[in-house]
């Protein structure tokens, strides 16, 4: 099986919108998969990892996964 790994430091550059600045690479790198498996090292701004989740899924669902 098969598997790659990206790893972004931050999800967010200063003023920016969440992973604005990786999209490009995330999506070469995902292709056509449809799920995703992402492990959260610290959240921003003391944010539970539930709320992490939540606030990334729209940006992957337009992503189509």
């Amino acid at each position: 099986m098969r598997r790659d790994l990206l790893l972004i430091s931050n999800t967010k550059v200063a003023g920016g919108k969440l992973l604005s600045h990786a999209r490009e690479e995330i999506e070469d790198l995902l292709g056509d998969r449809k799920a995703v498996r992402f492990v959260p090292y610290a959240n921003p701004s003391g944010m539970g990892h539930e709320a992490y989740v939540a606030a990334l899924q729209p940006i992957f669902q337009e992503m189509g996964v």
